[in-house]
């Protein structure tokens, strides 16, 4: 992925990521899972050391798919790329393996040990079934928190028709919505959006908080004042006249002046689109500020993608 990604589209990378690289990263997963203590069902991250090795190769996907510098948040990459973790992964496919069982009551060796949790509970596959209990290692292992899990689930998710539906109520449930790019595909425009949209980038107040060690505070040269992304948007003196221009064209696009509305709407709009508008004006929108960040030069610093923060 790392080689194609100067030759091929973003969403190119993605499909190679889901068709070559994570199904072997889903097999047997149910198999070398080991839960968590956590009242969370479907629980992002697992601590496990494993567990953690499995998630960074997803993690590095989808920064070679994005371009998001190494120590960008997780949870916030892969809520753009529109992607539920590994581990939640894991938790939905064996809730996959106890509904199917319990539909079919097959295969007949693990039938035989759900038959045993209805016990003064009705048989139906809707319903909760009885907590296993046991060691602490026991209570980690597949059958104790599935069904844990299982109980946990709202009652129009276990009371699916099919296994198709049970799955994709599930996903609706722990796969975060994407936020697209509007066929932008050139991929360090995809990097500037990436980086501002996730808030690692050059600007001095993302490197602070990150705890990059070539800078002493997170203030912007010139205003001396906190440079984030919506400094540099919207605020910055050293970029006056471009903003100026970037924000008419944007006032065009939308037939409204974009000077009445917020500045945190402005900078979601900018950074994201808007939803209730085409695609084809949110390319718009998009590359208008491409054209801003490109013009300005403040985000042409990449050395920082490999990884320059003091914690990696």
């Amino acid at each position: 992925m790392k080689q194609l990604k100067k030759w091929v589209a973003h969403e190119v990378l993605e499909n190679i990521y889901k068709l070559y690289v994570r199904p072997n990263l889903d097999y047997a997963d149910i198999i070398y899972h080991k839960a968590e203590e956590v009242d969370t069902t479907f629980y992002k991250n697992n601590n496990n050391n494993y567990m953690k090795h499995i998630e960074q190769i997803q993690y590095e996907a989808a920064r070679i798919i994005t371009g998001a510098w190494k120590g960008t948040d997780r949870v916030r990459l892969y809520e753009n790329l529109g992607w539920e973790s590994l581990n939640e992964r894991r938790v939905m496919r064996k809730l996959c393996i106890v509904y199917e069982t319990l539909d079919t009551k097959f295969p007949n060796y693990l039938y035989k040990i759900l038959e045993k949790q209805f016990e003064g509970v009705d048989s139906r596959r809707s319903n909760k079934l009885r907590p296993m209990y046991g060691s602490a290692s026991f209570r980690l292992s597949f059958f104790p928190s599935t069904i844990k899990d299982w109980n946990k689930l709202d009652n129009n998710i276990r009371e699916a028709k099919s296994k198709l539906i049970f799955k994709k109520r599930i996903l609706n449930k722990i796969r975060p919505k994407k936020a697209s790019y509007f066929g932008i595909r050139d991929h360090n425009h995809i990097r500037y959006l990436t980086m501002l949209r996730l808030g690692l980038s050059p600007l001095k107040a993302h490197k602070y908080r990150h705890g990059f060690q070539d800078i002493a505070n997170g203030l912007c040269e010139v205003c001396n004042t906190k440079e984030d992304t919506k400094h540099f948007l919207l605020l910055c003196r050293s970029y006056t006249s471009l903003r100026t221009t970037l924000l008419q064209q944007i006032s065009n696009i939308l037939h409204l002046d974009v000077s009445t509305l917020s500045r945190r709407s402005l900078v979601n709009i900018l950074l994201f689109g808007r939803k209730d508008i085409p695609d084809s004006d949110n390319n718009l929108i998009l590359n208008s500020v491409i054209d801003f960040i490109i013009k300005s030069k403040r985000l042409d610093i990449f050395w920082g993608e490999g990884g320059s923060t003091s914690q990696t």
